[in-house]
């Protein structure tokens, strides 16, 4: 045997050992992509989240007096008339329109986002549910991102929480 000549073992073992490290750079690739993309979509959902909390119990929406507009005229909802204190009419009004309209305006548009809204009063139990609006989490959901916030409900200490997941 000369110098120099390739056996066909040679290559096969060449081939076999140099398809095994391509794939498994592929595969790592896919899975820090997968892994950056789940990360991102999470730091929306919580962007989303704390921006819609926010808009719900630190403004009064716009226009002030929504409750007297349709939907249509409606740019964004605000529960309080003072920094933290729900206003009961909007608080109803808000559970009494569209979902999907509401989901829109709130702008909690993401791809298959879902959320669901709720006010307790504070008793002697606990908070106890007053009011709730939108979906609830089902065993389907990932991602459920949660914000809350103490206010004021009728002159009671409560608690907002909003909800947003990835159905």
């Amino acid at each position: 045997m000369d110098k120099g000549q390739i056996f066909t073992l040679d290559m096969v073992i060449a081939s076999i050992i140099f398809a095994s490290v391509l794939s498994s750079s592929m595969m790592l690739w896919q899975f820090q992509r997968d892994k950056a993309h789940s990360e991102e979509q999470r730091i929306d959902m919580e962007t989303m989240s704390g921006r819609t909390m926010s808009l719900l119990m630190e403004t009064k929406g716009l226009p002030e007096n929504w409750t007297q507009y349709p939907t249509d005229d409606i740019y964004s909802f605000g529960l309080v008339d003072e920094y933290l204190v729900v206003n009961r009419t909007k608080l109803n009004d808000l559970s009494a329109l569209d979902y999907n309209s509401v989901k829109e305006i709130l702008g909690i548009l993401g791809p298959d986002y879902e959320f669901g809204f709720e006010v307790s009063v504070m008793g002697d139990e606990g908070y106890i549910i007053d009011a709730s609006f939108g979906l609830v989490p089902d065993s389907n959901s990932s991602e459920v991102i949660v914000v809350s916030r103490e206010c004021i409900l009728d002159g009671d200490l409560a608690r907002a929480v909003l909800e947003v997941w990835k159905r």
